[in-house]
């Protein structure tokens, strides 16, 4: 989710007036409200809520359609692809064999997967404990061929260890937390290992048989797999003509791929506050302030506060008022999910929606939670604090012109700018349209012109300068805080200056994925690696640091959120075309793009999806594709967005825009023939 990396700006983009509180019998009322909001305000198609108290769901409610062609009634039974929160059933898996003495949290995980290696000699250091809170210190999100449409391919997982085995660390294990996922593969793999089970059997004879979640599954489990709500990419510009997408399906179950209703995750949430599937010591474990083992921003409510797979163990505002409550959110591409628990008082929130946000979900989750405990005496309304127009800018400090410079985060680059009299101008290099000023207000702070936004340089224990940002996403329900550590500075590197003009020489030239399974997702949305050709600085390409003539390294440690999913490039060439590396997924250059002939096409040993230029003199009429085995084809227009997909729309004749790519992918062997025919209108 990167819904931060154009402007820090669109932190408040959804500015509204805080919702007041309501009376108990008006509960269902607001809550059906909020979910109106969030479709029709943001476009998600479908939303489901429930509260559950102890034991009793006390409130329960869907809004929306099941798909936008069938008429299907939407159910509080249907199925929604939880992404991220399947992230608290492994923790709880771990935490069972925890409690059965057959896995130890500060044990190295190498005693429970053996074969687990890296191209980096720290991680022996990564205990199993470090896997759950995020502070392994991985670099990427080792999802690629894990998000299917309708498929269960299990290569990802299968490939896993052999994928990491190449892979290094970003920081030494325990260092800090930053979000990730792929310590959470590997603590799929300490539940199958250690129990002798499947994670889909694990889980459903200890977690969802006991509690009677008849409505959570894996995509290993028999099951309609119409009762999934149907979803949408906001990528595909194709047409669907009646037809609904196939299932969004994530392979890497532990880390993503389960199932859920609303109502079934809050009676799951009943074993993460009482013990009963869990030990009361594993409960309190699950708990603790993990985030503060590390590095972090010293002050400043935020959104992510690492517990034991927790997002947030500490969550605003009802910490304010000393009352804890925990917060887990996921995303897939089309569907969003939060799980909110406050154990003191045994109440538990989920919101599930097809479009959307998991940060809009949570609002909404958190807002019913707050509406609840306000009504039934346990909290006051908070108050939010008010955005402060800067005064006029305070003259700079010479010791904080040394913080000019560029700095990264995982989305890309920013160039920082300060003037004596006290302006700081940031500029998003990937954007060089964008600017915002910010004025110094003496204390190292530095405030944008609407009050909205503060910012402060911080030179921490490792070396790094940081900086750290500080604002609230204000919308109709729940305000959200977003504090940490957001950029950080980048210092010149010596290369050759013959590596450098190599480098230079592909910024801006553009790489298409051929790695990827037909059946993937990927296909619909962005198929482009891309080295931008923006501004950085010396050693460098965008926020990659060079190594040699053809590799680049991610050298971010940033806490939390904004030094997620980055990425080491490796370039090379095979056959005298060049291809790059990228999250271990393989794109071409674009280059080597030859010129789509009419005849036939094989899918080769290697697997490779295969690219080609559609040419002038087939625009404006119907491009024909016979195909002969398993596989796809995808067609892109000049812009390279997705037109068509076959797999998820079905093979047909589809009409040639100017600027065409046209993509196979398939089993090795798979055949597709190419005609064309003409146009009819």
């Amino acid at each position: 989710m990167k819904f931060y990396h154009k402007s820090i700006t669109i932190l408040t983009a959804f500015v509204m007036l805080v919702t007041p509180t309501f009376a108990k019998s008006n509960l269902e009322l607001f809550a059906s409200t909020y979910a109106d909001t969030i479709i029709s305000k943001v476009g998600a198609e479908s939303i489901q809520y429930a509260m559950m108290e102890g034991s009793e769901i006390i409130l329960s409610g869907t809004e929306g359609d099941y798909s936008k062609w069938d008429d299907t009634p939407l159910t509080k039974t249907h199925m929604y692809p939880i992404a991220s929160i399947s992230k608290m059933y492994t923790t709880a898996s771990i935490m069972m064999l925890v409690d059965k003495a057959k896995v130890s949290l500060d044990k190295p995980i190498t005693t429970y997967i053996p074969e687990f290696s890296m191209a980096d000699e720290r991680y022996q250091d990564i205990t199993v404990r470090m896997l759950l809170n995020y502070s392994a210190g991985f670099k990427g999100n080792d999802m690629g061929n894990s998000i299917l449409y309708s498929d269960t391919d299990t290569q990802n997982y299968d490939y896993f260890l052999q994928n990491l085995s190449t892979q290094t660390l970003k920081a030494n294990p325990g260092e800090f937390s930053v979000y990730n996922n792929t310590g959470f593969t590997l603590a799929q793999m300490i539940v199958e290992n250690v129990s002798g089970k499947t994670f889909s059997q694990f889980i459903y004879d200890n977690i969802t048989e006991p509690l009677g979640l008849r409505n959570t599954k894996t995509p290993y489990d028999d099951f309609n797999h119409n009762q999934i709500a149907k979803s949408y990419s906001k990528m595909y510009k194709g047409t669907m003509n009646g037809a609904d997408y196939p299932n969004e399906v994530l392979t890497s179950v532990g880390t993503g791929g389960i199932f859920s209703t609303a109502e079934d995750l809050c009676k799951f949430s009943r074993m993460l506050m009482r013990p009963i599937l869990l030990s009361q010591n594993s409960l309190d474990a699950m708990q603790d302030l993990e985030y503060n083992n590390g590095i972090w921003h010293k002050d400043g409510e935020t959104f992510m506060k690492f517990g034991l797979g927790w997002d947030n163990v500490q969550m605003y505002p009802f910490n304010e008022q000393g009352i804890t409550v925990l917060s887990k959110n996921g995303d897939t591409y089309q569907s969003h999910s939060s799980l909110i628990v406050a154990p003191e008082y045994n109440i538990s929130v989920a919101v599930v929606s097809s479009g959307g946000s998991s940060t809009l979900n949570l609002a909404m989750a958190g807002q019913l939670l707050l509406d609840k405990l306000i009504e039934d005496g346990h909290m006051t309304q908070p108050s939010y604090p008010p955005n402060i127009l800067p005064t006029q800018p305070v003259a700079l400090p010479n010791k904080f012109l040394k913080y000019e410079g560029v700095y990264a985060d995982f989305s890309g680059v920013y160039e920082v700018s300060l003037s004596e009299d006290g302006v700081l101008l940031l500029n998003y290099a990937q954007s060089p349209e964008f600017k915002q000023k910010f004025f110094y207000q003496g204390n190292n702070i530095f405030k944008d012109e609407e009050g909205a936004i503060e910012l402060q340089f911080i030179e921490e224990s490792n070396g790094h300068t940081y900086i750290k940002t500080s604002s609230m996403l204000y919308t109709t329900m729940l305000p959200i805080p977003m504090t940490g550590y957001h950029m950080q500075k980048l210092e010149p590197v010596q290369v050759l200056p013959i590596i450098e003009q190599i480098w230079q020489a592909r910024l801006g030239k553009k790489y298409y994925l051929v790695s990827e399974k037909y059946t993937s997702v990927a296909y619909t949305g962005s198929v482009i690696g891309q080295l931008d050709s923006v501004k950085s600085i010396f050693g460098y390409v965008g926020n990659l640091e060079i190594v040699d003539e053809n590799n680049l390294v991610s050298t971010l440690q940033i806490p939390q959120y904004y030094g997620r999913d980055s990425s080491d490039i490796r370039m090379y060439q095979n056959n005298g075309i060049e291809y790059m590396i990228s999250n271990n997924g393989i794109y071409i250059v674009e280059d080597a793009i030859k010129t789509l002939e009419h005849g036939l096409y094989q899918i080769n040993k290697y697997g490779l999806a295969q690219w080609y230029n559609i040419p002038n003199s087939d625009v404006g009429q119907i491009l024909n594709v016979a195909q002969e085995g398993a596989g796809m084809y995808a067609i892109y227009d000049k812009d390279n967005l997705c037109i068509f997909n076959s797999w998820i729309k079905g093979p047909e004749g589809v009409l040639i825009p100017e600027g065409a790519k046209i993509v196979f992918a398939g089993d090795v062997g798979s055949l597709f023939e190419i005609s064309t025919s003409l146009y009819l209108k």
